[in-house]
């Protein structure tokens, strides 16, 4: 899973592409890695405002600007 790794993708496959690992199986794992991450992501952005209306000090900031919870 070479896109969930923090660090730079293109060393591990520039060092996979030496090791003669198939195209395909890199694209495959670069794929991979990436759906799991975009769908972490877009999990935390779809609960990330929920969960930021339960802190004190955002109802206390959105009531300044006249902002109700729904």
């Amino acid at each position: 899973m070479m896109a969930l790794s923090p660090i730079s993708q293109q060393p591990i496959v520039a060092l996979a592409a030496l090791a003669q690992v198939p195209l395909i199986e890199i694209a495959a794992y670069l794929l991979a890695g990436r759906i799991i991450k975009y769908v972490i992501l877009a999990t935390a952005a779809r609960k990330s405002p929920a969960m930021l209306m339960k802190l004190p000090f955002i109802k206390s900031e959105l009531s300044h600007v006249k902002i109700k919870k729904n």
